[in-house]
């Protein structure tokens, strides 16, 4: 018998689907475990986002903190480094 991988409660995240625009996984909490269906164990997950509820597969999800490379979260939504730059007169020329 096929046992769940993931808890109650457990954050994970669900990776896009092929078809889905979405470029990165998306948070979520599980919130049931379903019974096995197909040979795959099934979730009801809530979406971190907007709190919409569905039903997953156990291969739709990762846990939190194994997200792969190519799931990251997209650049706009990464924090980025202050750089500040030295402005120099001696290469502006003057009028």
């Amino acid at each position: 018998m096929l046992s769940h991988k993931f808890k109650v409660g457990q954050n994970a995240f669900m990776r896009p689907a092929v078809a889905e625009k979405r470029p990165a996984s998306t948070p979520v909490s599980i919130t049931r475990l379903l019974p096995v269906e197909g040979g795959e164990p099934l979730y009801r997950i809530r979406v971190d986002l907007g709190g919409q509820e569905r039903v997953v597969r156990e291969s739709q999800l990762n846990a939190a903190g194994t997200v792969g490379a190519s799931e990251r979260p997209p650049a706009a939504m990464t924090p980025m480094p202050i750089i500040k730059e030295a402005h120099s007169k001696a290469g502006r020329k003057k009028s």
